[in-house]
């Protein structure tokens, strides 16, 4: 990356909230390169509504790097339900689903 920037960078990019002048990542506007698909250059894309787009974005580029990485499943694929604040939920439905499944294996026994 460091030793080709003009492969990896280009002025004249819309959507990337810096002047056209400036050099800024080739990405595929989620945040990963168009060039070379395991370098991430998170928050160099704007999302249309910044705020709450920006953060969900940047998780969604923190989980394809660690399925990159091999930390999680290839298979895998991104959801809400991977976010930390929803894990919280996640967490009380499934010890909810398992309470009702021992509840419901007792009664039938």
């Amino acid at each position: 990356f460091l030793q080709e920037p003009e492969r990896f960078l280009a002025r004249g990019q819309e959507g990337k909230g810096i002047p056209l002048s400036c050099l800024s990542p080739l990405t595929d506007g989620r945040s990963r390169s168009t060039v070379d698909d395991s370098l991430f250059f998170p928050a160099f894309d704007q999302a249309a509504n910044a705020g709450t787009a920006m953060g969900f974005w940047g998780w969604s580029t923190g989980f394809l790097m660690a399925q990159r990485l091999g930390l999680v499943p290839a298979e895998a694929t991104f959801g809400l339900d991977m976010l930390p604040e929803r894990q919280k939920d996640v967490i009380f439905r499934r010890n909810l689903r398992r309470f009702l499944f021992v509840a419901s294996a007792g009664l039938a026994t």
